[in-house]
Parts: C-alpha cells; structure tokens; sequence
C-alpha cells in the first residue's frame, strides 16, 4: 500500500514506498527513486528538488523515495549504498522500446548533481520510448510507409533540439501509451546542426513557431493549437485524432 511520511507530506505527487516495492507497484513506466532517511541532512536540502521533479514529470514518470530508516530492508535491487541520499532510475521489467532490452527491473545509479533539470535529462535518457526521429527523407519515408501498413495515423511533434538531445519525457510515454493506436515521430530543428532535410519536411506543413505538433491521418492534417503537455496531448489524441479515425471506419 502506499503511505505519505511527513518528510515529503506537501507533495502528494512523490510518492513513498514500502516493503513490497517494486513487486507490489505498477512498473509501466520509469520509477525515480530517492532513498533518503528523515535525519539526513542532504536529504532534506534534496527534497525541494524531488518535489519540483514529481511535479515537472507528472503523468510521464514515477516519481517516490524510500525512508531508509524504515525497519524494513532496503530493495536488493539497490545493491550496497555508500549512504544518502541515493537517487536510482528503475527501468520497466518488460520490452517496451527498441533502446531497451531489459527483461527484467533494473536500477540504476544516478552520480550527477542534485538539480532538477539535471535529474529530469538522466530520466529522459532512461525512460522508454517508440518515438522515430526523423532526420532526412528516407526517415520521413520510413515513418510514412509504417504508417501505412500499420493503418495508424502520425503524430509529428516539431522540436527546438539538437540530434543528441534526449527525447522528452512526455512524448516517450505517449508513445508507449498509444503504441498501437498512433505513430510519434520527431523533427529537430536546431541552429546548431545541419537539419536542412528537417528544414524541408517544415515547410512542407507550413511550421513557423516551435514546438509545434501535428497530426497526419491520410491526406488529413489536424494542427495541435495549445502548449504541449501530457493532459492536453492526451486529449487532442483522443479527441481529434483517433475520434476522427474511428468515424471514419
């Protein structure tokens, strides 16, 4: 069962964990986990960081910590620690994605600074995704042809990033939770690269302001018109593109 300790009682979005962790627990998505203890000092100069992270990755990643002064053993999944606070990045047990082959819940240790930004980017590299990056004509092609022999229409979201940035956490779980209803893809646009190609595949969809997202069912395009966030994705999804796909059948 889930219970609240008052070290993080202001943030009902954190969540805290107890004996049967991670057995007990829904593992569809990434699990952030700090494992801190009441008395710690560090922990509590942490806790307003957790707290704007569980905010910041709500709907997309799991976001809790385990009192480490609790009677009950810390998870074996954690391995010996050095001591607190101990953030980890639990993978899902199964196959989601074609980046991750793990079969089983895997935990792993985070070693970067302590900020919010910086624990968000370490979760964006873990969490699962099928998004495509489209980065030249033989991408778009490929994403176009899947589309087709798997009747699902494309959702194309429109980036201000580099090749190498990771893909954001909200697109990665939207796509694992309508991976059989929909195809996400990405185009970055950035100043920093050569994105000519991408630059090409804008224009063609008339994309003058970033990040801009849009959808492709047939010759059908449905324009997103609001600032992207998992709730109003969500609903433009359900709303604007799959209702328009189940009319049509």
């Amino acid at each position: 069962s889930l219970t609240r300790s008052t070290l993080f009682e202001k943030q009902m979005s954190v969540i805290s964990l107890t004996d049967g962790f991670p057995q007990e627990k829904s593992m569809d998505r990434l699990w952030m986990v700090n494992v801190c203890r009441r008395s710690c000092a560090w922990c509590q100069q942490l806790k307003p960081q957790w707290d704007l992270l569980a905010r910041r990755l709500q709907h997309t990643v799991h976001v809790g910590y385990w009192d480490a002064d609790m009677e009950v053993p810390i998870p074996a999944l954690f391995g010996e620690l050095d001591g607190t606070p101990s953030v980890f990045g639990l993978r899902p047990p199964i196959p989601l994605a074609t980046d991750i082959v793990n079969v089983s819940t895997k935990a792993v240790r985070y070693k970067g600074r302590l900020l919010t930004k910086d624990l968000m980017r370490f979760a964006a590299e873990l969490a699962p995704s099928r998004v495509m990056q489209i980065a030249d004509p033989d991408a778009w092609l490929a994403f176009e042809t899947l589309s087709v022999q798997r009747r699902l229409p494309r959702v194309v979201a429109f980036l201000n990033k580099s090749l190498l940035a990771p893909t954001p956490p909200i697109l990665r779980s939207l796509s694992v939770d309508y991976d059989e209803r929909l195809l996400l893809g990405e185009v970055r646009l950035s100043s920093h690269q050569d994105s000519s190609a991408a630059v090409s595949i804008a224009r063609e969809y008339d994309i003058v302001q970033l990040p801009a997202i849009i959808a492709l069912n047939g010759h059908e395009l449905i324009r997103f018109q609001s600032y992207p966030t998992y709730t109003r994705l969500h609903e433009f999804f359900e709303q604007e593109v799959l209702e328009k796909v189940h009319t049509k059948q």
